[in-house]
């Protein structure tokens, strides 16, 4: 990912101006950045990523045309707390509307870059999942989930949270998507009752 750089300036420009080929050419250099902080929130009721892929995504092309580098202090910043936001929003929406899949969704971990911590400072206060970890340094959480989680779970959990898909988990480890699968599902079930447990 550039930060701020003069190629990254024009294409931002050229960008807002309609030109659809420098869009595409910024999506690129973001399209991981856009899934780790999708994958930051922690579905856990055993549902993928997409929704909030697709709802970060949203976020991302709302800050390619809304960024000014009069007012925003450099772009990844910005699009951080734009991708956050309109994924929050999707998650406030999906509570309302009693969508399963999404309103069971948490962010677990603060492990970011410095622009994902200013996003991750936002607007989480009312939540007692995320201010429990968010309570825990990242060291001191994943040393907890290792303890909690079988070897497996524990590495198919990481490289899940590092935007690894399923395909990449299972190549990277030697197991098959279903096995990714049940991982990565067991693990979201003792991380809950971790939290039950501290709280």
């Amino acid at each position: 990912m550039h930060n701020g750089s003069t190629d990254e300036s024009i294409l931002i420009t050229s960008a807002q101006q309609g030109d659809s080929s420098a869009y595409d050419a910024l999506y690129a250099r973001y399209k991981a950045f856009i899934c780790k902080i999708a994958r930051s929130y922690f579905i856990t009721g055993g549902a993928d990523t997409a929704d909030l892929i697709q709802e970060g995504t949203i976020g991302f092309c709302k800050a390619v045309a809304d960024f000014s580098p009069e007012r925003n202090n450099s772009f990844p910043s910005y699009a951080a707390v734009c991708i956050h936001n309109r994924i929050k929003d999707a998650l406030r929406s999906a509570i309302r509307s009693a969508n399963p899949s999404l309103a069971a969704s948490v962010p677990i971990t603060d492990d970011a870059t410095n622009e994902e911590r200013l996003a991750l400072s936002i607007g989480y206060a009312d939540d007692p999942v995320t201010s429990y970890i968010r309570g825990e340094s990242d060291e001191n959480f994943f040393r907890k989930a290792e303890s909690a989680l079988s070897s497996r779970q524990f590495a198919v959990l990481k490289l899940y949270l590092d935007g690894f898909s399923y395909a990449e988990i299972g190549k990277e480890l030697s197991l098959d998507a279903k096995a990714v699968d049940n991982a990565l599902a067991a693990a979201k079930v003792k991380l809950k009752k971790l939290y039950k447990a501290a709280t």
